[in-house]
């Protein structure tokens, strides 16, 4: 249900980016500050996580983030100023933030087996909010009501809320859900890193707790995460706006190029969970990382050359399907190279992520703005390249830090 609200949260504006430019006379550029103000309220979010669940447990740090969520959904449901829509922006993503961060890292934690088949499932759920959102705005457009659509959200978002608060758990739940985030990953940091005298004071990042052998491959892993969030959210966000212009569609019809956006990786999502344990993380990742560089580059060139919109349909299911493990498949990889770091790790892949939402965005309306909306989507396809050499990257430097473990272990 949570995963379902951060979905919805995560796409409201992109759908509504049409409608927000005409009604508040503003640019691309302004609504790509929006997008941008929401995700660093997101980074915020995420990285003050760890240090609030560890005070209040990690019920109240939900509870405080739905929130957050909450107000800030409301106060856009009256269309204030624009200045007040810039300001309350960061509410909003740090309450989705928090959110996403806080329950992905716990199921990553808990789930002893099959963590991948569990992160699929609730990544189902959030593909299930961000493909309704587009359509529920679609509709709400049509009727001439499009600034219903952050009501909508500001009440599911309050019902959410009150589960949280009023639902009883059983007593194991309970104790998870007020267990602090440090004490599992401290045991799991011994058995990695070996005793206290083994490793060097200066071998250590002291608040962070990652060997300097970690850092190249947690540096790749922020990287992607910051691409692979920056472009899924820029696709989500512009994506009408790029097809209108490009293709000639109306704005309703151009608001549901989302909505096939987001069914393909919900669909797509849905299959990975079903097959997710017997997948092969490093080959899957990396193909899909190909796969989403291909895709984006048969977007540009149809756009460029034809424009035809069955055809941008047609590749945009293609791509969202290409798309679907990713962010889950990325989790997990990044997770595994650097085991007994968890919620640290997680933290801080899904803030840079945050830091992608808000930058890659703001870049995306300085093109629209500036040059033909086909150039946008050249920039995806360049990030998707960049995300492919990352993610090979990474298994290089895993592989050689295999062989040097190895080569130390029969000395």
């Amino acid at each position: 249900m949570s995963y379902f609200i951060i979905g919805l949260a995560h796409v409201v504006v992109g759908p509504l980016m049409e409608s927000l430019i005409h009604h508040y006379s503003v640019d691309y550029k302004d609504g790509g500050q929006l997008i941008m103000n929401q995700f660093l309220g997101f980074l915020v979010g995420v990285l003050a996580a760890p240090s609030i669940l560890r005070v209040l447990g990690r019920r109240w740090t939900i509870i405080i983030a739905f929130s957050c969520l909450t107000i800030a959904e409301t106060v856009y449901s009256f269309l204030p100023s624009w200045g007040l829509m810039l300001t309350i922006g960061p509410l909003a993503g740090f309450g989705f933030g928090m959110i996403e961060s806080v329950i992905g890292a716990m199921i990553i934690s808990v789930m002893k087996e099959k963590k991948a088949s569990a992160m699929s499932r609730l990544e189902v759920f959030f593909g299930i909010g961000a493909l309704v959102m587009p359509g529920v705005a679609a509709w709400f457009i049509l009727q001439g009501w499009w600034q219903i659509s952050f009501p909508f959200v500001a009440i599911l978002s309050a019902v959410t809320l009150l589960v949280w608060f009023f639902l009883p758990f059983d007593g194991a739940s309970d104790q998870l859900l007020a267990a602090e985030s440090n004490g599992a990953e401290s045991a799991g940091e011994k058995k990695v890193n070996g005793s206290a005298g083994s490793v060097s004071p200066q071998q250590r990042l002291h608040k962070l707790g990652y060997s300097l052998r970690m850092i190249p491959i947690l540096a790749a892993g922020a990287f992607f995460f910051f691409l692979y969030v920056g472009t899924e959210m820029s696709i989500a966000n512009y994506l009408p706006s790029i097809m209108l212009k490009t293709s000639g569609l109306n704005e309703s019809t151009a608001a549901m190029g989302v909505s096939v956006f987001w069914a393909a990786i919900t669909i797509g999502r849905f299959v990975i969970a079903t097959v997710a344990d017997q997948i092969r993380v490093t080959r899957f990742l990396v193909l899909t990382c190909l796969g989403t560089t291909i895709g984006l580059i048969l977007i540009a060139l149809n756009t460029s050359m034809t424009a035809s919109s069955l055809l941008s349909f047609g590749l945009i299911v293609l791509l969202g399907l290409i798309m679907a493990g990713m962010f889950t498949m990325g989790l997990l990889f990044f997770n595994d190279a650097l085991p007994g770091t968890t919620e640290r790790t997680v933290s801080i892949l899904v803030a840079c992520g945050g830091l992608g939402g808000a930058f890659l965005p703001k870049l995306t309306g300085y093109i629209m703005d500036r040059f033909a909306a086909v150039f946008s989507l050249w920039l995806f396809a360049g990030c998707g390249f960049l995300m492919f050499t990352t993610v090979g990257g990474a298994v290089w430097i895993i592989k050689r830090l295999e062989r040097t473990s190895s080569r130390v272990d029969t000395v």
